[in-house]
């Protein structure tokens, strides 16, 4: 089963770990976007099976407003109540965590979750919500 990954971070040391892992794992394509992300905004909700988002996310909209990772995730949710969208971010801040389960986000996994756990992680999450897109 292939699963179209989006990846929604700023270049950083923490990107460049995750794309090397995941692009491990078979059957993920990953897709990768970060400040010029609002060109890709429209149908992004069909275009990729699940959305990872770097808490740290800022992006450009029209020229100068700068958007940033909860309103991604809430704009996500309002096109797409299935598609699974994940921040990753730092587990310790109890704040960022509820903030982005407010948003909408379906799970907030730390930046040092192992390659494992979220490969497995994104195969459930992808299967639960395309059994939901049949049902």
């Amino acid at each position: 089963m292939n699963i179209r990954i989006f990846l929604a971070a700023n270049p950083s040391e923490f990107r460049h770990r995750l794309e090397r892992d995941l692009s491990c794992c078979s059957g993920f394509e990953l897709y990768c976007s970060g400040t010029g992300i609002s060109d890709i905004l429209p149908g992004i909700s069909r275009k990729y099976d699940i959305i990872l988002v770097d808490s740290q996310l800022f992006y450009v909209i029209s020229g100068s407003v700068v958007g940033n990772a909860y309103e991604l995730i809430a704009h996500v949710r309002r096109t797409s109540t299935i598609v699974p969208i994940v921040m990753l971010g730092d587990g310790a801040v109890l704040a960022d965590r509820i903030r982005a389960l407010a948003e909408g986000s379906d799970d907030f996994l730390d930046w040092e979750v192992a390659t494992e756990e979220l490969e497995y992680r994104i195969n459930n999450w992808v299967k639960r919500a395309r059994n939901q897109q049949i049902a």
